[in-house]
């Protein structure tokens, strides 16, 4: 059986994530077997693993974080409660992205031997997050350490609870809510709206 001769990025980005979702890594022989791609298309059209991994990464997080930061920067509990629910919605809306976000550690993405290209792509985009925390912690007056469990830390936790073996339910909206005021400690637990 012949190999795809084109195929959509898109597609290798969700197999890599799922792949690295569900054990220790992926080769690109893993990679060719899963996606049906040739070995040889695939270098060619990312120029290697390490290439492969960062632009996987930046598929997801790229997608995430114009939300997630946009919230943020609003400089509000309210916002920061907006920006903590994004991620149990993303693992919803776009599960085989989430995987790439919270299926492995981030480090298994970025490894030193990316493209300076992608490198550059992945600093902004880091750099942009860290603005917008800076934007939220400052203007809401919060504890730095807290603020990063509930709008980072908490969230992941509890999406983790699901993938990559089942898809993250509703109330893991309210788990994240709930654990968000409890970090900031800003009294009895609330909802939005």
């Amino acid at each position: 059986m012949g190999r795809k001769a084109g195929f959509r990025d898109e597609d290798v980005f969700a197999s890599v994530a799922t792949l690295m979702a569900h054990g220790n890594g992926v080769a690109l022989r893993d990679l060719s077997k899963d996606t049906g791609v040739s070995i040889g298309s695939l270098y060619h059209r990312f120029d290697g693993m390490d290439a492969i991994l960062a632009e996987t990464w930046l598929w997801a997080a790229e997608s995430f974080q114009s939300g997630f930061v946009d919230w943020l920067t609003v400089g509000t509990h309210r916002g920061g409660l907006r920006a903590a629910v994004q991620l149990p919605l993303f693992c919803q809306t776009e599960p085989k992205r989430a995987l790439a976000l919270v299926g492995a550690p981030t480090t298994d993405y970025l490894k030193p031997g990316m493209p300076a290209a992608l490198a550059a792509r992945v600093a902004a985009l880091q750099e942009r997050e860290t603005r917008g925390f800076e934007q939220f912690t400052t203007s809401a007056q919060l504890d730095r350490d807290a603020a990063a469990l509930a709008v980072f830390g908490y969230p992941k936790a509890v999406v983790q609870c699901y993938l990559p073996q089942r898809p993250v339910p509703d109330i893991a909206q309210m788990h994240v809510r709930n654990a968000y005021w409890a970090a900031l400690k800003l009294g009895e637990i609330r909802t939005l709206d």
